[in-house]
């Protein structure tokens, strides 16, 4: 019989666990774990048996005591606390580019990346572990490292793992080539260490009823976001991860917008339009810098509307390193650095002293927009409290009383960036939180300016930075929904049956642009309307949306200029005849003239 436990830390998470793990015990047997804690605020807890299982949590005069029944020889009990306050962080890793072949496999099937580690004080030994997401076992051909450290390989395959030996205090660099044999995968880096006495939660625990003693050691483990690779030749400031996918219903009413976004990020998988349709408007336009095309929808009456959307995570692979303040452009800095370039600016009271004093102290002589944007993330997340009655709108009481829900948080971190002279906007949008329920509201995040990157999202709500998760996305659907919205995941039948009944939709749009535009014969809008009709045909719902909105706008700007050379044409034979009026009104105007005098 063996018990162990550790305590562990997730950076990108922003939380920590402690994993009661019980092996060997006597099988077809009823078993009992339970583990007493003192003050602290739990926020969920998992069991895993072999068997049947239960657990049952209980507070007493400040402690916390979780009980896991179960029957089987083994037991995982997971306690997540709320707060991360509850260990000392040991080090800070960041997995960031290296030269301009970030995350790329190059011909010969390499993908090269850094990985910046900070440490808080001497280590002894750290772990750093390279993992293949892809089922593929050999996907991991081999590895090699560059660093000043001295370093021991364990293992590579699937898993590449490395330790690393006496860690003096403060940064290291690790440069990476791994050779995989695919072009295309993914993979998550994490980092491990080990530290003796170190515990700041006092924990007790027992195994059917008796007193054991818990590991002395205390662990942290840090974990990056997935990161994808892909063959690519251009430098890299973001990557494109896992995918989620939705359907919408809700009530349009009689004139709506569809925005359709050319990067495919926001991806339309399929869009059915019950009530006819008597006008379409397409511009092409930018959503906070973000190119589309907008689909300006009149309809002859209220319908209700069923869209497909798949989102992708956008991760940005940020180096400090490359980023200086004086690189940002004088026109972004003079305009998002004050209130009035957000939407709700008025809020943003980034003037107020307790906002001015709290980002000074905060950034103190900081000089790297990077360290500048992040720590200022830190310490706006660290405590934050969610509270949908907090009565003020102003960035200020939320910073003072540290409440609120996400616009709150949003514009308390706006407030912030701006009071620290670094370029942010806040972004409202839709957040798909919660699926199955009819609901309606909207999401507001942040973007902050970095330096040869642009706009970089964060999300102090969510606790993510530098992440545009699959859940967020920029349209706001309610701007055009008369009533509720209700969210959920399409099933496999769905999805194809929703795909074929799509081309209805399509084939409207299509006949529309086809009356309006087609009788002038102008530019390729045919061949664009034949790839979009292929395109639906084949389940390629985005695509085919994308290739109606090329076809119209080529379309009337063919046809804007072929008035506007008519118009001109036009109006310089105008001129020419006034002129020939003219002159010849002046001629007759002299001669009737002479003939007066000579009679």
């Amino acid at each position: 019989m063996r018990l162990q436990s550790n305590t562990e830390y997730l950076e990108k998470l922003q939380f920590h666990r402690i994993m009661l793990a019980a092996e060997d015990l006597v099988p077809e047997k009823s078993h009992n774990i339970t583990l007493v804690t003192d003050n602290v605020n739990i926020g969920a807890i998992n069991l895993y048996c072999e068997g049947v299982g239960d657990y049952e949590n209980v507070s007493v005069e400040g402690k916390e005591y979780m009980t896991a029944l179960f029957n089987g020889s083994r037991c995982d009990l997971f306690v997540w606390f709320k707060k991360a306050e509850n260990s000392t962080n040991a080090f800070d890793m960041l997995v960031v580019p290296y030269d301009i072949n970030v995350l790329s496999s190059d011909t010969d099937g390499n993908v090269f990346f850094n990985i910046w580690l900070n440490t808080s004080c001497c280590l002894s030994n750290v772990f750093v572990e390279i993992r293949s997401t892809s089922m593929d076992s050999s996907l991991i051909a081999n590895f090699t490292l560059s660093t000043d450290l001295s370093y021991n390989i364990l293992s590579y395959r699937r898993s590449a793992e490395i330790e690393l030996t006496d860690v003096p205090k403060g940064d290291h660099l690790i440069r990476f080539k791994v050779q995989v044999n695919s072009l295309n995968g993914a993979f998550l880096v994490n980092g491990r260490v080990t530290q003796k006495d170190m515990h700041t939660v006092q924990t007790v625990c027992f195994l059917d009823g008796q007193n054991v003693s818990a590991s002395q050691f205390l662990t942290f483990d840090y974990s990056t976001a997935e990161l994808t690779f892909i063959q690519s030749v251009n430098p890299w400031s973001y990557a494109y991860s896992e995918t989620e996918s939705y359907c919408l219903n809700y009530t349009a009413p009689k004139k709506c917008i569809l925005r359709i976004d050319l990067n495919s990020r926001e991806q339309i998988d399929f869009l059915i339009i019950n009530s006819p349709i008597k006008s379409v408007s397409i511009v092409g336009c930018e959503y906070y810098d973000n190119p589309c095309y907008e689909i300006d929808l009149e309809l002859e009456e209220d319908s209700s509307i069923m869209l497909g959307l798949t989102l992708r995570n956008k991760v940005w692979l940020l180096r400090p390193t490359i980023m200086q303040l004086s690189d940002i452009p004088a026109s972004i800095k003079e305009t998002f650095t004050h209130p009035s370039s957000s939407i709700d600016g008025q809020f943003i009271d980034a003037n107020n002293p307790l906002v001015q004093s709290l980002a000074k102290q905060v950034i103190q002589n900081e000089s790297n927009p990077y360290f500048i944007a992040y720590s200022l993330y830190q310490n706006l997340t660290a405590n934050k409290q969610y509270n949908e009655t907090f009565p003020s709108e102003y960035a200020s009481a939320t910073l003072q009383h540290h409440q609120g829900v996400c616009r709150h948080f949003a514009r308390a971190y706006a407030a912030l960036c701006m009071s620290a002279d670094l370029p942010v906007r806040t972004v409202v949008g839709t957040a798909f939180s919660f699926l199955n329920e009819t609901w309606k509201k909207n999401h507001e995040w942040d973007e902050v300016y970095l330096p040869r990157y642009g706009w970089v999202t964060l999300d102090p709500t969510w606790d993510k930075f530098g992440i545009l998760s699959n859940k967020h996305a920029f349209s706001t659907y309610w701007n055009y929904v008369e009533k509720t919205l209700n969210v959920t995941k399409p099933s496999s039948d769905l999805l194809a049956r929703a795909k074929m009944q799509s081309q209805t939709t399509l084939k409207r749009l299509i006949d529309f642009v086809q009356t309006k535009i087609g009788h002038k014969k102008v530019g390729n809008f045919e061949t664009l309307l034949d790839q979009a009709e292929a395109a639906g045909k084949n389940g390629y719902t985005h695509e085919a949306l994308l290739e109606i909105a090329r076809a119209y706008t080529s379309g009337v700007q063919e046809t804007s200029g072929s008035l506007t050379a008519i118009f001109q044409a036009v109006s310089t034979m105008l001129l020419i005849v006034t002129s020939l009026l003219v002159f010849y009104v002046f001629r007759l105007r002299r001669k009737i003239v002479q003939m007066s005098k000579g009679s």
